[in-house]
């Protein structure tokens, strides 16, 4: 019987371990030191990642891209027709896009109670 390295998952790792043993207790006390302490970590964590305003600056950067500035409009007729304009652009753009919108767009409304 030929003996590989993919027996009994545990029986290797604890043996790799124990062979290992002494290479990695020389290494600890290197990983000990090196942990940062309460303090500095409180330090680190204090210091701001943005400047200030930067996130707000970025979204409304984002948001101003996207969305369509809605004209001045005095007549209210024509603010009809373009709220028509724009529910109807709405729902083909966003609602009813992705490839199942024609099934569920044409499904007729049930009560489940």
């Amino acid at each position: 019987m030929s003996r590989n390295n993919f027996g009994n998952g545990r029986l290797n790792f604890t043996n790799m371990i124990m062979k290992h043993a002494p290479i990695l207790l020389l290494f600890l006390p290197l990983f000990a030191s090196a942990a940062p302490s309460i303090l500095e970590l409180q330090q680190a964590l204090n210091k701001p990642i943005l400047e200030e305003g930067v996130a707000l600056e970025e979204v409304r950067t984002f948001i101003e891209r996207r969305v369509p500035e809605v004209p001045e409009i005095k007549d209210p007729e024509e603010w009809k027709k373009y709220a028509a304009k724009l529910r109807k652009d709405m729902l083909e753009k966003v609602v009813f896009s992705g490839s199942l919108a024609p099934f569920w767009k044409n499904q007729k409304p049930t009560v489940i109670y």
